[in-house]
């Protein structure tokens, strides 16, 4: 079964979520992880940056 086709369906939902709360570092890093799947790699750094503001010592973020 192929995941991928899901990703960008999972990223509308973290999307609202974001909508919603702005400020929730967990489903930034989400939102962060699904489009390094999806290969955009600006726009999950943008998200892990804001984590990063957010949470300076979030140990999510430092994952390779």
């Amino acid at each position: 079964m192929q995941m991928s086709k899901y990703y960008p369906r999972a990223l509308e939902d973290l999307d609202n979520v974001n909508f919603l709360h702005p400020n929730n570092a967990f489903n930034l890093n989400s939102c962060a992880n699904v489009k390094r799947l999806l290969k955009d790699y600006q726009r999950a750094l943008e998200d892990l940056d804001k984590v990063n503001f957010l949470e300076p010592n979030n140990a999510f973020t430092f994952k390779k």
